[in-house]
């Protein structure tokens, strides 16, 4: 109702709606349906860190459903080339598909960018942002403590986020009491505004071995304060973290690379140094706000010229072409 509400009053002529996976999929497509029905355009951003798992666990069926209701958007937006290609060669081949990455949210990398960051030469502070549970990989940083603290005794792990499931958190507390890792790991809730900026300053690596992701915002903000990066080959991750140059990647659920990969870093001064300096200039050529909203801005003007030719000329319209036989 406050959809066609705005439509009759504002008149908006285009609809950014995000696309998650699961259940929040559908209630997604009905505001995309909904916008096509009363004449809007509709730009489909893709956000859901799962949603490949997500359709090929789908059956054929509902693969064929979410394929049919995503050609309902003028333009998708995915996150990495790598989730572009997904779409293209395994939901529909017929999507019209842009790449935005995320950005950095521009107060946090004012903030982040202004000062050198310390390749900490004292202490071993590693962290980890994001919600706590198996997705993100929280049991393999768990497994991975032990053989880190053989090699470096002072460590700490800072765990900074909420259970995603219910349960989540009895789990991880059952594990840490059984493994004796409560005196080098706290777990500080979620962390927000000031508060989060400081954590990243405070951190000497961050990990994110992440069983599923699209293109996480904590690692960006990470790299924005020149930490280095381990994490894993999912998502658009691949195409942001290089091996060797800005940080480690590892297979999802390897534990044993994970403790070898933060070992290496926490021991090597220089290497953090040199990574921290690549991970900051990444972010100042790619990942700060203005790249993004310059390419926004080109898909909604392309949309809005399209609408303004169909009117003039309704037999050349975009939307005749596609669904002609």
């Amino acid at each position: 109702m406050i959809l066609i509400w705005l439509r009759v009053t504002r008149r908006p002529q285009i609809l950014h709606v995000p696309l998650t996976s699961f259940w929040a999929f559908w209630k997604d497509t009905a505001f995309i349906l909904m916008a096509r029905m009363l004449g809007m355009k509709v730009v489909a951003h893709l956000h859901g860190g799962v949603f490949d798992r997500y359709y090929r666990e789908s059956p054929l069926w509902v693969q064929r459903l979410i394929g049919w209701s995503m050609t309902r958007a003028n333009i998708v937006i995915a996150l990495s080339d790598e989730w572009k290609r997904f779409l293209l060669e395994e939901v529909r081949p017929d999507l019209r598909v842009e790449v935005i990455p995320n950005s950095v949210d521009l107060a946090f990398a004012a903030e982040a960018l202004r000062d050198a960051p310390s390749p900490h030469s004292s202490g071993a502070m590693v962290l980890f942002v994001g919600g706590l549970g198996q997705r993100k990989g929280v049991y393999d940083i768990l497994k991975a403590i032990p053989f880190v603290v053989k090699h470096h005794p002072s460590v700490k792990f800072l765990f900074a986020g909420q259970e995603e499931a219910k349960g989540e958190w009895a789990r991880i507390e059952k594990i840490r009491s059984e493994s004796q890792l409560e005196s080098h790991t706290q777990f500080l809730g979620c962390v927000t505004g000031a508060a989060k900026l400081q954590l990243f300053r405070t951190g000497t690596i961050f990990i994110l071995p992440s069983h599923g992701e699209n293109l996480p915002y904590a690692l960006l903000e990470a790299m924005a304060t020149g930490l280095p990066i381990i994490s894993t080959l999912v998502g658009a991750i691949p195409e942001i973290v290089e091996e060797g140059c800005n940080g480690f990647l590892i297979e999802p659920g390897d534990d044993q690379a994970l403790a070898e990969k933060i070992s290496l870093l926490l021991g090597d001064m220089q290497l953090r140094a040199e990574m921290s300096r690549a991970n900051r200039e990444k972010i100042r050529r790619e990942y700060l706000p203005e790249a993004a909203m310059a390419r926004f801005d080109l898909v909604y003007k392309n949309l809005l010229e399209q609408e303004r030719s169909a009117r003039s000329n309704p037999l050349r319209s975009p939307e005749v072409k596609r669904r002609s036989p």
